[in-house]
């Protein structure tokens, strides 16, 4: 029994950017057969070729594996201040409540600073 993971995101994101086997192969290193056992699940991709991979559409990694249907937050380009503030705030959403007042303040002032609303005088 053949088991499907994420071939058919490859083949889908590849003809979605108008590739051929032979241009992903090229782009890759890799031979075009080598692309079409990926694309049916023939062969296992290596790890070392997620990355070129979602790297020839455009992607994320976790796109590749997962699908379009995958979010994610980049804290990629924040400061190490907003990245502590994105933290809080996903603490905040993931325990589903804020334990006081004093802490929904001092989240919204956060962000408010993070987005430049309060000004100097």
């Amino acid at each position: 029994m053949v088991q499907h993971y994420f071939g058919h995101r490859i083949r889908d994101y590849r003809k979605a950017r108008g590739l051929s086997q032979s241009d992903l192969a090229a782009r890759l290193g890799k031979s075009t057969s080598t692309i079409s056992s990926y694309e049916t699940d023939a062969k296992s991709i290596p790890v070392d070729s997620l990355i070129p991979l979602a790297e020839a559409f455009g992607i994320t990694i976790d796109e590749l594996i997962y699908g379009d249907n995958f979010e994610a937050v980049s804290v990629k380009n924040l400061s190490s201040n907003e990245k502590q503030i994105v933290s809080d705030l996903i603490r905040v959403v993931q325990s589903k409540q804020i334990t006081s007042e004093e802490e929904k303040l001092e989240i919204l002032v956060k962000i408010a600073h993070m987005m430049g609303l309060f000004f100097k005088d």
